[in-house]
């Protein structure tokens, strides 16, 4: 079977982030302080010199309420496993790996809902 390409988003990740946070009237600092970086590594991010690894990823889509459709995904249906657009994300994850961090994090996102 043949292998997907990967798609690209029109608007380049560090884009959607920084204007993400800034409807959130967030600055880079406080951003950072909520996932546990530096201010540097933010603006890094923004300025699509580094990229966050997946769990953080998923931790921003949901700090900036942005949907995941900003960032489309395929399927590699040889592995089995999500592939992110290019720069979305820093390491690959095994899908296992994959779906145990994603368990995680939705039950971290329903306790924190459920305290809302």
């Amino acid at each position: 079977m043949e292998k997907k390409k990967r798609s690209s988003p029109n608007l380049k990740y560090g884009e959607i982030l920084r204007v993400g946070r800034e409807k959130k009237s967030l600055t880079q600092q406080s951003l950072a302080k909520m996932l546990n970086v530096s201010d540097k590594t933010i603006s890094a991010w923004e300025a699509n010199r580094r990229e966050p690894n997946i769990e953080t990823f998923l931790k921003l889509i949901y700090i900036l309420d942005l949907h995941h459709n900003f960032f489309p995904a395929q399927f590699d249906t040889n592995k089995n496993s999500l592939l992110l657009p290019q720069g979305a994300c820093k390491k690959r994850s095994s899908p296992v790996e994959t779906d145990a961090k994603i368990k995680r994090l939705e039950e971290r996102v329903a306790l924190l809902e459920d305290a809302r």
